[in-house]
């Protein structure tokens, strides 16, 4: 009778199903990791589409206001002013922008102090740009105003 700890017979196969099973594993891992990477780049792509909709709304308020057409110097202090739907269209660029809304925070003679806040959306990403800007009529032509933005915030 044969000794069964000697018997090489069969060895093969068993190292085959062992490579095999380590082959799947390896592959497996790296397609999972394929997956995510990809996964976690279309998020970015994302927000970044986002933050340029809410960028998109802060511009398009400080465009309005500079030409005039909303006086902002009229406002009250405790009144917030909301640009989205009636000044601004809420489509933009396959994305939208949820909200952009002012209101003032501190005065002077010649100039006052707004905090804008927008919120841009694409897709299932969010993000919401918080801009405060100091705002001076201009002597030339003296229906026109200049912007000067003193902090940006960025919150997703």
């Amino acid at each position: 009778m044969k000794n069964l700890f000697t018997d090489q017979r069969g060895m093969g196969l068993a190292l085959i199903i062992i490579l095999t099973a380590y082959i799947f594993i390896i592959g497996c891992s790296a397609l999972a990791l394929s997956i995510s990477s990809r996964r976690n780049a279309g998020l970015e792509i994302c927000r970044q589409k986002a933050y340029y909709t809410a960028e998109a709304g802060i511009e398009q308020a400080f465009s309005l206001i500079r030409s005039g057409r909303i006086d902002l110097s009229a406002v009250d202090s405790a009144e917030t002013v909301h640009f989205v739907p009636d000044y601004i269209a809420a489509d933009y660029a396959g994305g939208l922008i949820g909200y952009v809304k002012a209101f003032r925070a501190g005065d002077s003679e010649e100039k006052y102090i707004i905090t804008m806040e927008s919120l841009g959306i694409f897709q299932q990403a969010r993000c919401v740009l918080r801009v405060e800007a100091e705002i001076s009529s201009s002597a030339d032509p003296p229906s026109l105003y200049k912007i000067r933005v003193l902090s940006w915030k960025v919150n997703e």
